[in-house]
């Protein structure tokens, strides 16, 4: 229960593979074994971010995906941005839904009446995707509001994005691998 806009990096908990504190004055998250089976589970991951984020935030109590819109937005964060089921903050069954969800290569998830969880290659990337989430469903809302259908790119385009991202996080991963042998 840290002010974040008050936080330093001297303020970040560091854990190890096993949840063992490795830096940091205080008590790690209650996400932290969240964090940890997303880690474990999705090998092309080094970073990831749980926030409460306004727009994003608004779609997780209205239970509305983001559906793929632009191109930059399926490029990194994956087909659709979907909507994890509710569960308590730091449950087991919180961790449950949310790994059901991983596996698919998506980097942005939101979770019901709670916020989003954004992964990246490296804090820098997973920084990236957290800032194109809020971005594009702040566009989304908008355009919901607006009256109008909402179009979303096409499914060819979607896929060959989709590709792309997996191609990259493919090769990240088997580089990230390669480094931890050396």
């Amino acid at each position: 229960n840290r002010n974040y806009m008050t936080m330093t990096a001297a303020d970040i908990c560091i854990l190890d593979e096993h949840l063992n504190v490795l830096s940091g004055p205080w008590k790690p998250s209650m996400e932290a074994a969240l964090h940890g089976a997303v880690y474990r589970t999705r090998g092309d991951v080094n970073a990831v971010i749980h926030t409460h984020q306004v727009y994003a935030g608004a779609l997780t109590i209205i239970k509305t995906p983001l559906p793929a819109l632009f191109d930059e937005q399926v490029r990194f964060l994956g087909k659709t941005v979907a909507v994890i089921p509710y569960a308590p903050s730091g449950s087991v069954p919180l961790k449950n839904n949310v790994l059901r969800h991983i596996k698919n290569g998506n980097n942005a998830f939101l979770i019901q009446n709670h916020g989003a969880l954004v992964l990246g290659h490296d804090m820098d990337r997973a920084v990236h995707n957290v800032e194109i989430l809020e971005r594009y469903s702040l566009a989304y809302l908008l355009a919901i509001c607006s009256g109008y259908r909402v179009s979303k790119i096409p499914m060819r385009m979607r896929e060959t994005f989709f590709k792309m991202l997996r191609q990259e996080q493919k090769k990240l991963q088997k580089d990230h691998c390669g480094s931890r042998k050396k």
